[in-house]
């Protein structure tokens, strides 16, 4: 009897992480399904177990379904979690953090002026700054930070952009509705890379929207000038078929060969392990650009962690003859 039970039980919980690996697929025209992407780490994690058990338990259906989930959920992740090619060094860091503007009003701004007092990174990208925040901030970094960009979409919700190189034809425009997007141009090395800082709509407050802005911002990359940097909350994993068509406009993630960093939590759990945390924070590079090294790091407040990333920019400035 105990034997009967657990094998149906296995073969429930096999057709499940099955059907939710197969599901995932068609999250382009199932919204629920978008809601399965961001599980692939725990389905993969839940493969293997199954695979296990299936094996004690001889039984073959269980077994192969499992071998399916597990490879299915592998192939996605595999990128991001086996070492790739690399720089050897790094010319250029980027920091960005969604400070969150619901947690700054209990925590205050003291830790995010710490967050940046510390940072050495050459271009950070702060959003869901509120307008006194984001004065006391640049009050005490213009110096450190001779360029920047400021914009409120709402009081409570602004985009804050510090650079120690030159933000030339800043703009503030729409691609696909909702939060504005920064633009710019940066000077790095004699190289102009273009800067693009958008932040689509939460998918539980919009999927449609934030869909519709995804595409926008794809279109964009793809017609941008190269080489270009997407940083931002794109509200979305590296998993889901939205978020793909933006690296298919020609830019990368910098979590390729450096591990999954999940960058945001569940609301109510505290620990960060895959099927709570979410990577959804993303700093996006052209082909020309390589990354150094990236880091999550510990959150001073937000329900998201700083993401940081080490980068090396071809040089085009002239050698001395």
């Amino acid at each position: 009897m105990f034997k009967k039970t657990f094998l149906f039980l296995l073969c429930v919980a096999s057709v499940i992480c099955g059907g939710a690996t197969v599901l995932g697929y068609f999250a382009r025209w199932v919204n629920f399904a978008e809601f399965l992407v961001s599980f692939r780490p725990l389905l993969c994690l839940l493969g293997l177990i199954l695979i296990g058990l299936s094996w004690l338990g001889k039984h073959r259906t269980s077994l192969v379904i499992a071998i399916a989930v597990f490879v299915l959920n592998g192939i996605e992740i595999a990128p991001y979690i086996f070492p790739h090619s690399q720089a050897d060094t790094h010319n250029f860091s980027v920091l960005f953090y969604n400070v969150d503007r619901v947690q700054m009003e209990y925590v205050g701004t003291d830790a995010v002026l710490d967050l940046v007092d510390q940072s050495e990174a050459d271009l950070i990208v702060l959003r869901e700054v509120g307008k006194a925040p984001a004065g006391q901030l640049l009050s005490r970094f213009s110096d450190r930070y001779p360029y920047n960009l400021a914009y409120q979409h709402a009081p409570n919700d602004g985009v804050l952009i510090f650079s120690k190189v030159p933000l030339d034809r800043p703009e503030i425009t729409q691609l696909g509705g909702g939060r504005q997007v920064a633009l710019a141009d940066l000077t790095i090395l004699c190289q102009q890379v273009h800067l693009v800082a958008p932040h689509p709509t939460n998918p539980y407050h919009g999927i449609e929207e934030r869909n519709r802005q995804l595409t926008a911002i794809a279109e964009y990359v793809a017609e941008a000038p190269k080489p270009t940097l997407v940083i931002g909350d794109l509200n979305v994993t590296m998993w889901s078929g939205w978020y793909k068509q933006i690296e298919r406009g020609g830019v990368k993630n910098v979590r390729l060969g450096h591990g999954i960093h999940p960058s945001w939590r569940v609301p109510g759990f505290e620990f960060q392990v895959p099927f709570v945390y979410f990577p959804i924070d993303h700093i996006l590079i052209s082909e020309q650009i390589e990354t150094y090294e990236i880091q999550t790091l510990p959150s001073r407040g937000s329900d998201h962690q700083p993401i940081a990333a080490w980068l090396n920019v071809p040089n085009n400035c002239p050698t001395l003859q």
